[in-house]
């Protein structure tokens, strides 16, 4: 209970000293039985008004948001969120882990629209009433996994993560394909594999690489013209390769990442395919690296990070900024 409590106090000053500012570099550390590994990241996307669009050109939050209604609206929508995300990892035994996430959300909308059209019918009227300005804040959807190490070594560590994600964000009414609401409504089943190493000769220089797939699982949610209908996000596909560099107690690191999601599927209404590629950059300050030499009484890492995306399709294309910290019990 007192590890919990400390664990909980550490997550809280690092909240309360931090700029407001998307995923960290993962990387996953072999627990003994009985061992914490607590994660904290408060991550920001900057407001925007702005996406890449079909085919990658620019085009307006306002057109994803409005869908088959955009051209009925002049106008323009901004969006931005907020997240606190916080992982709890359990050594279990020499080769399992057991894991919590726990995300705290913030989203705002921010919409100026004129009616554009020639009738505005009780229909469009709910649409508009529905895309109007917005905020919420609370608990997302809490994910629950276990790690399983496959093979580890010195200089090597391969592990296979099945999680379950439960629809316990609730907060807001979500309608339509990109609401101000926090959570989706319906169960996840993902699965992750990732593998991480020194090269030969290279013992401060870390590689990582992972693959992750999501099936998202049906549930239900209210159109833009305010009719409950069925909803599915489409499945998705995550691939990132890293490194990093250790020097002392700094660290330096650098991932590529390349997303894709089916679209969603909302009623009879189809959304679109979601593409992202993008850089991560890190640097960072800890004492892990002092564990090989010496036990300590709180291992931990800070570390700051930038996402910058250069390529996509039906996404934000704002860079987005993050802290995050990681200590042991």
């Amino acid at each position: 209970m007192n590890q919990i409590f400390r664990y909980v106090s550490f997550i809280l000053i690092l909240w309360a000293t931090s700029d407001q500012t998307l995923r960290a570099i993962e990387v996953e550390q072999p627990l003994p039985p009985e061992v914490i590994e607590a994660k904290v990241r408060f991550q920001s996307l900057p407001e925007y008004s702005e996406i890449w669009g079909a085919g990658g050109k620019d085009t307006s939050l306002k057109e994803m948001v409005l869908g088959k209604y955009s051209d009925e609206f002049t106008g323009s929508i901004n969006q931005s969120e907020q997240l606190l995300r916080v992982d709890l990892i359990y050594g279990w035994t020499e080769t399992w882990a057991l894991g919590a996430t726990i995300p705290w959300k913030q989203k705002k909308q921010s919409t100026s629209l004129t009616f554009s059209g020639i009738n505005k019918t009780a229909e469009l009227q709910s649409v508009e009433k529905n895309v109007a300005s917005d905020s919420q804040a609370g608990l997302g959807d809490v994910a629950l996994w276990m790690r399983y190490n496959l093979s580890s070594s010195y200089r090597w560590l391969w592990t296979l993560t099945p999680k379950l994600v439960f629809p316990t964000g609730v907060t807001g009414k979500a309608r339509g394909f990109k609401p101000v609401a926090i959570g989706d409504g319906q169960m996840d089943l993902g699965l992750k594999l990732q593998s991480q190493w020194y090269p030969p000769q290279s013992e401060g220089v870390l590689q990582i690489a992972s693959v992750e797939g999501l099936n998202q699982l049906k549930g239900e949610r209210e159109n833009l013209a305010g009719e409950k209908v069925s909803y599915q996000p489409g499945n998705s596909f995550d691939m990132r390769y890293g490194w990093i560099l250790e020097v002392e107690n700094f660290m330096l690191g650098a991932e590529f990442s390349w997303f894709i999601q089916a679209p969603d599927a909302l009623g009879s209404e189809s959304g679109s395919t979601r593409r992202l590629y993008q850089w991560n950059f890190e640097l960072g300050y800890g004492n892990l690296t002092q564990l090989e030499r010496e036990p300590l009484p709180l291992p931990f890492q800070v570390r700051f990070g930038v996402l910058r995306p250069f390529m996509g399709e039906n996404v934000p294309k704002t860079s987005q900024y993050y802290l995050s910290g990681d200590v042991y019990f």
